[in-house]
C-alpha cells in the first residue's frame, strides 16, 4: 500500500480558508470572544502581527466557522478596495459588506450608486450599515478589516483622502451592535505609529505558534511518512512559524509524490530547505529563529521546555540521521566520482503555468510546464537574465591602423519572411496580431516634462518578432478559463487569480455560480467582450501559459503600442478623445467592449492599448532599469517587488499623461483592482 498523499494538504500562499489546514491559535479566538461579550463596550479590537504570522488566515477563520452564532462576521480585505476616489472606495466597501452579510442570511437591498457620488460616506452608513441594523435581530456585526496598513500606504499616491479610514472608523462606531477587528503588521512597540483613533484600543499580538501547534501542523497530515526525529528536524529549521512550516512541508509533500518515497528522511528535508533559501523564498530571510520566536518559547507552558529538555538524547540520534545519508553519499562520490552536493541537489520539480510567466528558454518553456503534471510553486519565479544573445555586442578594440570599429547598432534576430500577419489562437478564439521583429526607440528624452524619471534615458531596442492579442483578454475567455481549472484560487497557487461580482461588487462582470458538485463561470449578460479585470498579475500570467503564451515584457508591449517612430499614444501624437481611448471617467459604466474605438489601435492594429484598463506585463519594476537595460530582447530586472504596468486606465485621476505609451507604474503582483487586466503574446 502506498504511502504518497493525493493531495498536497498545506498552503503556500495567501490565507488558509475555510476548513483546510489550520491548528493552534485557540488563544486569539477565545480573547475575541471576550471582548465581543465584555461590558462595558469595547467595540474595536486590533491583532497585531508580523507579516506572514497569520493574522489573515486568523480573520478568515473568525469569518467562516468561528464566531457564535449571535454574531455576524464581516471579512474585508483593504488591500483590495478600490482608492482611485472616495466614491469607489464606499461603493466596493458596500458590495463586500453586501456579500459577506448574505452568506449568514442578513439581506441588505442593493444601494442606488449615485447617491455614492454625492455623499459616500453617508450613503454607506443610510443604505448599508443601517439597513443591516434593522435586520440583525439582536445579533453583532463583526467587521474584521483586514491589512489596514496596506490601504493606509496606498491612500499616500491616490486621490483618496487622508481621513478615509478615520471616517469609516466613526461610521462603525457609532452603533453598539458593529464591532471591528484592525489586523495591523506593526509591533506593540511600534504603535505610537498608529492612527489616532486605535489609540488604547485593545490589542493582541499574534506570534509563533507553540511547540504543540506547530508539531501537530508538520506531524499531522503526513503520519505514515514522517518519523518523529525527521519532523523534530523540520521543526528545528522553522521553529513556530506558521508560513515556514506550510512552505517546506509543501515541498516535502510534492516532492514525496514526485518521486514515490515511502517516507522522508532529513536528507530531503535538508535539500528542500537549502533550496527555498537559495530562491529567496524562505519567510523572513533567514534561517535562524527569529526573536519573537525565543520570546515565544519563553512563554510557553512549563511542559514544553521539560519536553525539550527530554529531547536532548534523541538530539544525537537527530545527527546520526544527518550524518547518515551524508555517508553514504560519499561512498557513491568514490564509486562515481561525483561531488555530494550534486546527490543531494533536489530534483527539478514540474511547475504549474503561473510560475512561468517568462519562460527561460522561450515559449516553449511555457507549453511544457501546462503540459506537466503540476504542484503548486511557491511563488512567480524571477524573470531571469537575458540570454547570451540579448547582451549588446562590446565595442571592439582599435585595429592596427588605430581607427575604432563603430559599436554595432542592435538588430533583431531574422524570422522566416511567411509569418503570417495575423491568426486566431484555437484554444480562446483570441485574434494576434504580428508584431514584426525590428528596432525602436523606448522611453522618453530628457526634458518631456509629461514623462516620469522611470521612462529615461531613452535607448534603442531590438526586438525579435512575436504575436500579440488584438484586444485584452476578455470575460468570456477568462470565465472559460477558470471554469475548466475549478477555480480561482488553486489555480494561482493559493493566490486568487481573479475576483467575481460575488467577491468584489459591481465593478466585475465575472460571475460565480455554485452548482453543487460543481462552479461555473460566466460573463454577466450583455458583457462578455468586455475587458477582463480584478485579475492579479498571478491570474494574467496563468491565463497566457493555458493559452501556451506568456505575459509581454515591458519592451514587448511598448512597441506594439507605439511602432518605431516615437509616437506618445498608439493612433499617433494628437490628444486622445473618446474615439479613441476611455480614460479620466467619473464612472465605471464607461467602459466598452474590448474590440471598441479602432481609431486608437495601435500601428500593428492592436486595440486598447490606451486607457480602459492597465495591463500587467511579465517584468518586474524597476524605475532605474532603463540605465542599464540589455539593447535586445530585455526581460526586465531578475528580482523585484512589484510588476510594471502599462497603457493607464479609465478612472478620472488617468488624465491624458498617464495612457502615453512610454508612461510606466508599478502593482505588487497580488494587487487586485477594477483598473487592471492583461493580454498574452506568443512567439512565433
Amino acid at each position: 500500500m502506498s504511502n504518497t498523499l493525493r493531495t498536497n494538504p498545506y498552503v503556500i500562499s495567501g490565507p488558509v480558508v475555510g476548513r483546510r489546514l489550520f491548528l493552534g491559535r485557540t488563544a486569539v479566538f477565545d480573547w475575541v470572544r471576550s471582548h465581543l461579550e465584555a461590558f462595558p463596550l469595547r467595540q474595536q479590537m486590533v491583532l497585531r502581527g508580523a507579516p506572514c504570522m497569520g493574522k489573515s488566515s486568523v480573520l478568515h477563520q473568525l469569518a467562516t466557522h468561528r464566531m457564535p452564532g449571535k454574531v455576524v462576521p464581516i471579512y474585508v480585505d483593504m488591500a483590495l478596495l478600490g482608492v482611485e476616489s472616495v466614491t469607489l472606495f464606499f461603493q466596493g466597501l458596500a458590495q463586500v459588506v453586501r456579500a459577506a452579510a448574505a452568506q449568514h442570511e442578513v439581506a441588505i437591498p442593493e444601494p442606488d450608486a449615485a447617491n455614492f457620488v454625492q455623499d459616500p460616506r453617508a450613503a454607506f452608513d443610510a443604505a448599508i450599515l443601517q439597513p443591516m441594523l434593522q435586520v440583525l435581530n439582536g445579533r453583532k456585526a463583526f467587521f474584521l478589516l483586514d491589512h489596514a496598513q496596506r490601504l493606509m500606504a496606498r491612500m499616500s499616491d491616490t486621490n483618496l483622502p487622508p481621513d478615509t479610514l478615520a471616517a469609516l472608523h466613526d461610521l462603525l462606531q457609532k452603533y453598539p451592535q458593529v464591532y471591528s477587528l484592525y489586523a495591523l503588521d506593526t509591533p506593540a512597540a511600534d504603535a505610537a505609529d498608529d492612527p489616532a483613533f486605535l489609540a488604547d484600543v485593545p490589542t493582541f499580538e499574534l506570534g509563533p505558534l507553540d511547540q504543540d501547534a506547530a508539531m501537530a501542523l508538520i506531524c499531522d497530515p503526513m503520519p505514515q511518512i514522517l518519523v518523529k526525529d525527521v519532523a523534530r528536524y523540520i521543526f528545528s529549521l522553522v521553529g513556530g512559524h506558521p508560513q515556514r512550516i506550510q512552505l517546506l512541508c509543501h515541498r516535502l509533500v510534492a516532492r514525496q509524490q514526485q518521486q514515490g518515497l515511502r517516507h522522508l528522511t532529513v536528507a530531503d528535508v535538508a535539500a528542500e530547505h537549502r533550496a527555498l533559501l537559495a530562491k529567496g523564498a524562505w519567510p523572513g530571510g533567514s534561517a535562524t529563529l527569529s526573536s519573537a520566536y525565543q520570546l515565544g518559547l519563553a512563554a510557553a507552558p512549563a511542559r514544553q521546555a521539560q519536553s525539550a529538555r527530554g529531547d536532548r538524547s534523541a538530539g544525537r540520534w537527530l545527527w546520526l540521521l544527518l550524518l547518515l545519508p551524508l555517508l553514504l553519499l560519499g561512498g557513491l562520490w568514490l564509486r562515481d566520482r561525483r561531488p555530494v552536493e550534486m546527490a543531494l541537489a533536489p530534483i527539478p520539480s514540474p511547475t504549474r503555468p503561473v510560475a512561468a510567466a517568462v519562460p527561460t528558454e522561450g515559449a516553449t518553456a511555457v507549453v511544457a510546464a501546462v503540459a506537466a503534471l503540476p504542484t503548486e510553486t511557491l511563488a512567480p519565479t524571477e524573470t531571469p537574465a537575458p540570454t547570451e544573445t540579448a547582451v549588446p555586442t562590446e565595442t571592439p578594440p582599435p585595429t592596427e591602423t588605430a581607427v575604432p570599429t563603430q559599436r554595432p547598432s542592435p538588430t533583431s534576430t531574422p524570422r522566416p519572411a511567411t509569418l503570417p500577419d495575423q491568426y486566431v489562437r484555437s484554444v480562446d478564439d483570441m485574434p494576434m496580431r504580428l508584431i514584426p521583429g525590428g528596432v525602436f526607440t523606448m522611453g522618453s528624452p530628457d526634458g518631456d516634462v509629461r514623462a516620469g524619471a522611470d521612462e529615461m534615458p531613452e535607448h534603442l531596442v531590438a526586438l525579435d518578432a512575436f504575436y500579440m492579442d488584438q484586444f485584452e483578454v476578455s470575460v468570456a475567455q477568462y470565465a472559460a478559463f477558470v471554469t475548466h481549472m475549478g477555480g480561482y484560487e488553486d489555480t494561482c497557487s493559493g493566490i486568487a487569480c481573479v475576483l467575481p461580482r460575488e467577491r468584489i461588487g459591481y465593478t466585475s462582470y465575472l460571475i460565480e455560480e455554485d452548482l453543487g458538485d460543481a462552479t461555473l463561470f460566466t460573463a454577466l449578460t450583455g458583457y462578455a467582450r468586455y475587458p477582463i479585470n480584478h485579475v492579479s498579475w498571478y491570474g494574467a500570467a496563468a491565463y497566457c501559459a493555458y493559452v501556451g503564451g506568456r505575459l509581454p515584457t515591458e519592451a514587448e508591449w511598448e512597441y506594439a503600442a507605439r511602432g518605431d517612430d516615437r509616437r506618445l499614444y498608439p493612433w499617433g501624437n494628437e490628444p486622445p478623445d473618446e474615439t479613441r481611448a476611455v480614460f479620466q471617467s467619473q464612472s465605471y459604466d464607461d467602459m466598452k467592449p474590448v474590440d471598441a474605438l479602432p481609431a486608437g489601435a495601435s500601428p500593428f492594429g492592436v486595440f486598447g492599448m490606451a486607457g480602459s484598463l492597465w495591463e500587467w506585463t511579465a517584468d518586474w519594476y524597476d524605475e532605474n532599469y532603463y540605465s542599464r537595460s540589455p539593447e535586445e530582447n530585455p526581460t526586465g530586472p531578475e528580482t523585484g517587488i512589484s510588476k510594471a504596468v502599462r497603457g493607464g486606465a479609465w478612472p478620472n485621476n488617468n488624465e491624458a499623461d498617464r495612457i502615453r505609451s512610454t508612461n510606466r507604474f508599478p502593482l505588487e503582483p497580488d494587487f487586485i483592482s477594477a483598473t487592471v487586466g492583461f493580454r498574452c503574446v506568443v512567439d512565433p
